[in-house]
């Protein structure tokens, strides 16, 4: 490793990550590495791993689901890809990149893994002199199965040869995965757990702190990452003199669009605790403050009248209270659509049809998710299928109930032609 002295917090951890790497990769017998963190620390797991990645064609991250198919297996089927993905630009920046992987059985075990990473491995030996696996399954439906799976993996007696001892596998720790501590105990040598502590909670004030930042604008930064603390901790008493003294900065500055941001902050921490009476009385003042924005002229004046719109419906759909839900929702639309902001609009219009569909007001449901429809217009053609346009529309489809005599089911797919062209039906989610 080359000298290279951190000059920021995030490099100083990033360095604590790659020293924690470097320990694990300098074990001669060790061969998989279960890194743990805790939720704050994991974020620098995940940016070390991910650069790590970018940075080396040889560290490869596995994110296919385990299921009941062979995790193995479509692991080497996913190598297999990786390579031939990346085959073309390989071949226009003169690298021969001419691998024909070896036929695969298919089977349960780690066989053909090993036996596609080590052919590759031997074909370009310059390129792939070892490699990396990150296995990081997006979903495990059986956890104790995939235990298993690891298992199988370290006894595999492919580890004692030479091609063997130049693979190493990690395996980040994720809320769904199954506690592999069990695991360690029975293979000791060729698995090692460990627990990186990067002070990650800590880095927003330290990066303050660094910024050199003075004044109001230094201030309110210092002040807002303490209010983040106080969110973790559910500290509301301090919660609620941090508050005051961000709001005295926001005043004197005549900061409404910051004031905003801290009404919208304190409300999801009164909402998350289950304080509704305060949090409605937070968002209706973060309505409020985004007015007056709107009203100076910021340019985001309009979008955070939406932002403290929706808040404030949240606070009434975990009342049950659909009316004033739907009308926090009609404004929200509204306001979104005169901004020509189509996806907030729709999003508006389609929770208000949702809300006056629950309070038994059928037309006005309807006419809420036309107007949403028209409101589709203003997203580009090419993401209303993967928004929540497409949602409103299958809304639509599977509630016939609420269409009348005004608007025919002709109408209706007219309208759906003219937003998503002639394959309309694929909007259904």
């Amino acid at each position: 490793m080359s000298e290279w002295s951190p000059s920021n917090s995030v490099e100083r951890r990033f360095l604590q990550a790659h020293e924690d790497w470097m320990r694990f990769a300098g074990k001669k017998e060790a061969r998989l590495l279960y890194w743990q963190a805790d939720d704050d620390d994991q974020q620098m797991v995940d940016l070390y791993l991910q650069m790590r990645q970018e940075a080396d064609c040889a560290v490869i991250r596995f994110m296919h689901p385990f299921t009941d198919a062979p995790y193995l297996a479509q692991a080497a089927k996913a190598l297999i890809a990786y390579y031939q993905e990346r085959q073309a630009a390989s071949l226009q920046q003169g690298i021969v990149a001419d691998w024909s992987p070896p036929a695969l059985s298919g089977r349960s075990d780690a066989r053909d893994l090993f036996s596609a990473a080590s052919s590759l491995m031997r074909h370009h030996p310059d390129i792939f002199p070892g490699l990396v696996f990150i296995l990081q399954p997006a979903q495990i439906v059986h956890a104790q199965q995939f235990e298993k799976t690891l298992e199988q993996l370290l006894e595999d007696p492919f580890w004692t040869t030479p091609e063997g001892e130049r693979i190493r596998v990690i395996v980040p720790q994720k809320p769904h995965l199954p506690p592999l501590n069990p695991l360690q105990q029975r293979h000791p040598k060729r698995m090692s757990t460990l627990f990186g502590r990067y002070q990650m909670r800590q880095l927003p004030g330290e990066v303050v702190a660094e910024s050199g930042e003075r004044g109001p604008s230094g201030e309110f930064r210092r002040l807002f990452v303490m209010l983040g603390d106080t969110l973790r901790n559910d500290d509301f008493a301090r919660l609620v003199t941090i508050k005051q003294e961000m709001l005295a900065i926001t005043r004197a500055q005549q900061w409404f669009d910051q004031a905003t941001v801290v009404f919208l902050t304190t409300g999801v921490a009164y909402l998350k605790g289950g304080k509704t009476k305060q949090a409605l009385e937070e968002y209706q003042q973060a309505v409020r403050m985004a007015g007056q924005a709107e009203r100076a002229g910021h340019p985001a004046g309009r979008k955070l009248v939406v932002n403290a719109l929706f808040g404030e419906a949240s606070v009434w759909l975990s009342k049950k209270a659909w009316l004033e839900a739907a009308a926090c929702y009609r404004l929200a639309g509204e306001q979104a659509q005169a901004g020509g902001d189509g996806i907030l609009a729709v999003e508006g219009w389609r929770m208000q049809a949702w809300c006056l569909d629950k309070a038994g007001q059928y037309p006005e449901a309807l006419d809420a998710a036309m107007t949403g429809l028209d409101a589709g217009m203003l997203i580009e053609p090419e993401i209303r299928a993967h928004c929540g346009l497409s949602l409103l529309a299958d809304w639509l489809i599977r509630h016939p109930g609420l269409i009348s005599h005004r608007l025919s089911g002709s109408q209706l797919q007219q309208k759906f032609f003219q937003l998503f062209g002639e394959r309309w039906h694929e909007a259904q989610s």
